[in-house]
């Protein structure tokens, strides 16, 4: 797990917070890192622990996903 959340901040230090987003598969390119939702809270806590504030947090878990799905059916 703390793989995949240094491999979000990477994303976020190079993209910035508005373009990250947790995809919906789980197979992380056949290398599982969750193998259940349910596991969402840990990710949430790890971010959460390592300094990230509730708005980056939200944008990561779904923000970011429908602010972009909202642009794109608005087109």
């Amino acid at each position: 797990m703390a793989g995949f959340i240094d491999r979000i901040e990477e994303l976020i230090n190079m993209v910035g917070e508005d373009h990250v987003a947790l995809g919906s598969d789980m197979d992380a390119n056949y290398q599982p890192v969750m193998e259940t939702y349910r596991k969402m809270p840990l990710v949430v806590g790890a971010l959460f622990q390592r300094g990230h504030s509730d708005e980056a947090v939200a944008k990561f878990i779904g923000g970011n996903f429908l602010r972009v799905m909202d642009q794109v059916q608005g087109v």
